[in-house]
């Protein structure tokens, strides 16, 4: 129940926000991408 609460909240979110929201989300996205890539990398070291 709460999982498809907060897919509700964030597609109201995507409807009424403006393009620079989604570009932030989007760089914000990118950056724990790389973080994720990264630290299996220090875990082995």
């Amino acid at each position: 129940k709460k999982v498809n609460r907060l897919i509700e909240e964030l597609n109201k979110l995507s409807t009424t926000t403006d393009m620079s929201f989604h570009r932030k989300l989007n760089l914000f996205l990118y950056k724990i991408q790389i973080l994720a890539l990264r630290l299996p990398l220090f875990i082995v070291t």
